[in-house]
C-alpha cells in the first residue's frame, strides 16, 4: 500500500508538471502569435506618418482583418488648404456652428452681422473648418474611415459581401424582376448582388461601393428611378440616378438620360443594363 501511494504521488506530481508545462507552452504560443501578428501589422502601416498610427492600431484591435494602405499625394498641406478655402468650401448656415463659418470680407457683413449666402442656404467655411475636414486623422474611426475606402476591385470581394450591403433593402437575396415598356413583368434568374458583383469585376470597381451608391440613391424600398413604372418613361431604369440633377422633376431628368442613346449601354431598359452601364 505504501509503495502504491508513493507511486500515485509521483504520478500526480508528474501529471501536474505536465499540465503546467502545457499551459506555459500554450501561453508562449499565444504570446508569440500575438506578437507576430502585431509585428506584421506594424510593418503594414510603416508608410503612414506616426501621428496616424495610434488611430490605425485602435481600428486594428476592433477589426483585425481590415488592411490599411498609405497613399502619398505628394501635395503640400498649406498649398492644398490655400486652394480649398473660399467659395469652394461651404457649410449649411442653419445647421452649422458659428465656429465653422468664415467672417472674411465678402463672406460676412460686419455692419449687419449677417453671413452672405453663396449657394442657396450655404455660406463660406472658414480656414480652420477646411483644415479640420481635410485632415484624415479626424476621421480614422469606425464610421469616418469608410470615406477612404479603396474603390478599385480586388479578389477579396464576393457576392456575399455585396449581399451584406444590400441587407434590409428590396434587393437583398432577391432575384431581379422588372417591367418592360408595355408593363409586362419579366423575371430573371439573376440576383441583384450577382449583377452588382459582375459590374464591379467587369469594370474593376469596388462592388460594395456600387451597392452602397445604389442603396443611397434609391433608398431601401427603391424609388421611381428603378420601378419601371414611370408614366413618361415606362420600362426605363436608372439605379445610380445619373442625370437626376437637383430640383423638381429630378427623377424624370434621370430617366430621360437613361432612355437616350449615346453610350454606357443605353437605353437602360432593364435593371441589368442600368447597373452595368
Amino acid at each position: 500500500m505504501k509503495m502504491n501511494e508513493h507511486k500515485n504521488r509521483k504520478t500526480i506530481k508528474a501529471t501536474g508538471l505536465l499540465l503546467f508545462l502545457t499551459a506555459v507552452i500554450l501561453l508562449w504560443t499565444a504570446l508569440f502569435q500575438a506578437f507576430g501578428a502585431d509585428s506584421a501589422f506594424e510593418k503594414s502601416i510603416a508608410a503612414f506618418p506616426e501621428s496616424y498610427k495610434p488611430y490605425l492600431r485602435q481600428l486594428h484591435e476592433l477589426y483585425p482583418n481590415w488592411t490599411f494602405e498609405a497613399f502619398k499625394t505628394g501635395l503640400d498641406w498649406s498649398t492644398v488648404i490655400d486652394n480649398e478655402v473660399g467659395n469652394k468650401s461651404l457649410v449649411e448656415h442653419s445647421s452649422s456652428s458659428e465656429n465653422l463659418k468664415s467672417r472674411e470680407s465678402g463672406d460676412y457683413n460686419a455692419s449687419t452681422g449677417q453671413y452672405i449666402y453663396k449657394d442657396g442656404a450655404f455660406v463660406t467655411a472658414n480656414r480652420l473648418a477646411v483644415e479640420y475636414f481635410m485632415d484624415p486623422r479626424n476621421f480614422l474611426n469606425e464610421e469616418g474611415i469608410f470615406q477612404f475606402e479603396k474603390l478599385s476591385f480586388h479578389d477579396s470581394f464576393t457576392v456575399e459581401t455585396v449581399e451584406a450591403v444590400l441587407k434590409g433593402t428590396f434587393m437583398a437575396d432577391a432575384y431581379i424582376s422588372y417591367y418592360d415598356a408595355s408593363g409586362t413583368l419579366i423575371t430573371t434568374k439573376q440576383k441583384y448582388a450577382e449583377v452588382i458583383y459582375e459590374a464591379g469585376k467587369t469594370y474593376q470597381v469596388n462592388p460594395c461601393y456600387l451597392a452602397a451608391k445604389i442603396r443611397n440613391e434609391g433608398g431601401a424600398d427603391g424609388s421611381a428611378s428603378v420601378s419601371g413604372k414611370h408614366s413618361t418613361y415606362p420600362g426605363i431604369y436608372n439605379f445610380y440616378n445619373i442625370g437626376a440633377t437637383d430640383g423638381g422633376g429630378a427623377i424624370a431628368r434621370g430617366l430621360q438620360w437613361a432612355a437616350s442613346s449615346g453610350g454606357y449601354g443605353r437605353p437602360w431598359n432593364t435593371p441589368y443594363k442600368s447597373i452595368l452601364g
